[in-house]
C-alpha cells in the first residue's frame, strides 16, 4: 500500500501528461498510471520523491472479494483500539 503526497507544483508537470492521455481517446476502462507518469518526471529530472516507510499496517480495496478481508481487518484493528469505535459518526 501507499498514500502519494504532492507539492502542488508537481500537478503543473503532470497536466500535460494527462491532456495527451485524454487527447488519445482512450477506451472507458483506461488508466492514467500515476506511477509511470512520476517515473518519467523522474527520469527527465524534474521532480524528487521521498520514501517514508510507516510500521502502521494497511489494507486495500480493489476488488468485491476484498471486502471480507478488510472487514475482518478493520474490526481487528478497533478490538486493538488501534481504530476508534465507533469508526465513524
Amino acid at each position: 500500500m501507499n498514500c502519494w503526497v504532492f507539492h502542488p507544483s508537481v500537478f503543473d508537470q503532470l497536466r500535460p501528461r494527462f491532456e495527451r492521455f485524454l487527447r488519445a481517446a482512450p477506451a472507458p476502462d483506461s488508466e492514467f498510471y500515476l506511477p509511470t507518469a512520476v517515473q518519467t518526471l523522474l527520469a527527465a529530472g524534474s521532480t524528487q520523491v521521498w520514501v517514508l516507510l510507516s510500521p502502521s499496517r494497511w489494507l486495500g480495496v480493489t476488488y468485491a472479494g476484498d471486502k471480507e478481508k478488510l472487514v475482518a481487518f478493520v474490526r481487528q484493528q478497533v478490538a486493538q483500539h488501534r481504530y476508534p469505535a465507533p469508526l465513524w459518526g
